[in-house]
């Protein structure tokens, strides 16, 4: 699984990619209140989601996330290297 942050600064367009595999999918899920936790799950199983977006209400908040620099990928627009997650902790 792959969550994408970006924003625009002054015209600037910024973006960072984590992928989540395995354990780290259950620790980044763990952050969520019942019942946006099922909901996220229950998306996630869906194979017909594959690559649509979702918001989910109320959010979760992620204290720490520890991640590797992952290999040059080459998308539809750009290249870009994603950070790959080795640790998610929810609390401070």
């Amino acid at each position: 699984m792959s969550i994408t942050l970006s924003t625009e600064e002054q015209g600037q367009d910024y973006a960072i990619s984590f992928d989540f595999t395995g354990p780290r999918i259950d620790e980044l899920l763990a952050a969520f209140p019942e019942p946006a936790r099922e909901q996220l799950w229950r998306w996630l199983e869906d194979r017909h989601t594959v690559g649509e977006h979702l918001q989910l209400s109320p959010s979760a908040t992620l204290f720490h996330v520890e991640a590797t620099l992952g290999a040059v990928q080459r998308g539809l627009y750009e290249e870009f290297a994603p950070f790959i997650v080795q640790r998610v902790s929810a609390q401070p």
